[in-house]
């Protein structure tokens, strides 16, 4: 599981996501959350996906209501990318309302602070969070098997120079 944070505004994190990953993490940032909830105490409702496991390092890492409230907007804006991507609804589009309902503090503003860190591959000499996740990720572009594509959106700037 994996949270690529590429700009502290989660809408524009995901839309430099390539489409690989937004047809992915649709169901790990639903894992993630689901997590989240049986990680508060709070029984997991029926129809939400199991998360893989409760002690990832990710969901470890997802302590303050802020980090929260970030990772349940993040959800929202996949959905809607997936949706403007692909013309069609990812299956656990139905659930972002829910999620938010369940999770959601908004007396808390959406913080993704100390969310980068958390991934055993993760090495980056940057000590701005954005940048090192954006470094982060061109590492795992490499892992393709084939070249990433951004449906609809262009490459981003920051990405153009490294595919």
């Amino acid at each position: 599981m994996q949270l690529f944070i590429l700009d502290r505004d989660c809408v524009s994190a995901v839309r430099f996501l390539a489409d690989t990953h937004v047809i992915k993490m649709c169901l790990e940032n639903a894992q993630i959350l689901s997590a989240v909830i049986l990680n508060s105490r709070i029984a997991l409702p029926p129809g939400f996906p199991l998360p893989h496991t409760l002690n990832h390092p990710v969901i470890r890492a997802i302590r303050t209501p802020g980090q929260i409230n970030w990772v349940v907007a993040y959800n929202g804006a996949l959905q809607d990318e997936f949706h403007y991507r692909f013309g069609k609804d990812h299956a656990y589009r139905a659930l972002v309302r829910s999620y938010r309902e369940i999770l959601f503090q908004p007396e808390y503003p959406e913080d993704c602070s100390d969310l980068a860190r958390t991934f055993r591959d993760f090495h980056s000499y940057s000590s701005d969070l954005i940048e090192a996740h954006r470094e982060y990720y061109c590492t795992k572009l490499d892992r393709f098997k084939r070249p990433p594509c951004w449906s609809r959106r262009p490459v981003p700037e920051w990405l153009a120079a490294v595919i």
